[in-house]
């Protein structure tokens, strides 16, 4: 279902990012086949090889395998149009930094999307473990901050217990507007 709603298309380019197994790198991959690829991005080489092994074993062939690093995912080319985190965003240390140095690799109109677990819910696996748990509104700045804002939210798929938000670019004002009010004192370019 998670697949259905993200709106792959074939010839479509996805970022999995913190893909462990290859759990949606695999159906992302056939989503967007023939001519689509999706980077299975993640920190353990180990991981990636798992995912190297299945995808032989599968004739997988339109996954590519990243190592990244905890502050930077490293996808070759700056050509995503989709990059997706499923609880993983809530391990990165440095979860600003990371969302900064990804949209470097997102394309003009490329989008995230985001399962994060709902740091409301009283039964979340994390609640004894604070620095676990971000908010709607921690998310919203951190993507403001990389130059991204909420287009759409899914509210059915995980009721109470998880967040399911897509973000995708702001136009120039706002990111302009969105450095002027984090307390950036720069002069306005064209005054």
């Amino acid at each position: 279902e998670v697949i259905r709603r993200l709106g792959l298309k074939p010839g479509m380019v996805v970022a999995d990012l913190g893909a462990g197994s290859g759990l949606f790198s695999r159906p992302m991959a056939k989503a967007v086949a023939p001519n689509g690829k999706v980077y299975a991005v993640d920190i353990q080489q180990g991981l990636l090889d798992y995912i190297d092994k299945r995808d032989k074993e599968e004739r997988i062939e339109n996954i590519k395998t990243v190592l990244g690093e905890l502050d930077d995912p490293k996808i070759p080319g700056n050509d995503v149009e989709l990059a997706f985190f499923n609880d993983v965003l809530h391990h990165i240390e440095h979860r600003d930094a990371y969302l900064k140095a990804l949209a470097k690799y997102i394309g003009p109109t490329g989008r995230i999307a985001l399962i994060e677990m709902d740091k409301n819910d009283p039964q979340g696996t994390h609640r004894n473990q604070p620095e676990l748990l971000v908010s709607r509104e921690q998310l919203n700045q951190w993507m403001s901050d990389a130059g991204f804002q909420p287009v759409e939210e899914d509210h059915d798929l995980f009721p109470g217990t998880k967040l399911f938000i897509i973000y995708g670019r702001k136009s120039a004002k706002e990111t302009r507007d969105s450095i002027l009010n984090s307390g950036f004192r720069g002069r306005e370019i064209g005054n």
